[in-house]
């Protein structure tokens, strides 16, 4: 019988710090690093940051506090005219439920944040679709076991341009400096009219993580981005981040 196996397992592990013999399967690494040996590199983890919406959805992919991807989900409605109203929101909730799923598992992310309605609308048309987005944001993150945390429009436009009444242009203005990116001009020939007697406008492009986008799309995106910036001292991205 060898000598670890005669002495207690305590006895075993400070011969074998004394002696630097290898550890057997009973004996327990030394509880103190050497000081030549590089301390271990922390792996990022991957974020979903979001913009609830029921037809477009927001989302963008951070790591390492910087977005490394980004898109929105468009929510088509069905635009079938023998289809009840109750059909098409199931049909349109199921889409968005998957296409959430999908993007969070595609990109093996760890938490995820954003932005949420406060629950106030104009109109009952208009508060539907909202509450419908929260409830499935709730039901992927319950079924997949998703750490969450959210903010409030106000927050990401404070955390964003510092002020809370901030315009959208100015919302996506400033992601574009925070994060990178440029923003460019295109001519669009539209009828004449007496309101646009020139028969073009100018819109804004926005050109962000590689992707090209519309500012009715990229203000989505810019919010969610906001609710990054919004959340960043939380604890969700101080561990993960």
């Amino acid at each position: 019988m060898s000598k670890f196996k005669r002495k207690s397992q305590t006895a075993g592990y400070i011969d074998a710090v004394k002696n630097q013999q290898p550890f057997g399967p009973e004996q327990k690494p030394p509880l103190t690093m050497s000081l030549d040996e590089p301390p271990p590199i922390r792996r990022h983890a991957n974020i979903l940051a979001i913009d609830a919406g029921f037809s477009e959805f927001g989302w963008a992919i951070f790591n390492n506090h910087a977005p490394i991807d980004c898109g929105v989900i468009i929510n088509k409605d069905t635009k079938k005219k023998d289809a009840y109203v109750s059909d098409k929101r199931v049909t349109m909730s199921s889409y968005l439920a998957r296409s959430l799923r999908e993007i969070y598992t595609g990109f093996d992310c760890r938490a995820m944040i954003g932005e949420l309605p406060t629950g106030g609308a104009k109109s009952s048309s208009a508060a539907i679709p909202m509450n419908m987005a929260t409830a499935i944001i709730g039901a992927v993150a319950g079924l997949v076991d998703i750490p969450c945390e959210f903010c409030l429009p106000t927050d990401v436009k404070i955390a964003t341009c510092g002020i809370p009444t901030a315009t959208k242009d100015q919302m996506m203005d400033r992601i574009i400096l925070t994060f990178g990116g440029h923003c460019d001009e295109k001519i669009v020939n539209v009828k004449r009219t007496e309101r646009n007697p020139k028969g073009f406008r100018r819109d804004r492009v926005y050109h962000f993580c590689s992707h090209t986008f519309g500012a009715n799309y990229f203000e989505h995106i810019a919010d969610a981005c906001g609710a990054y910036l919004a959340l960043a001292d939380g604890n969700l991205i101080k561990m993960l981040g």
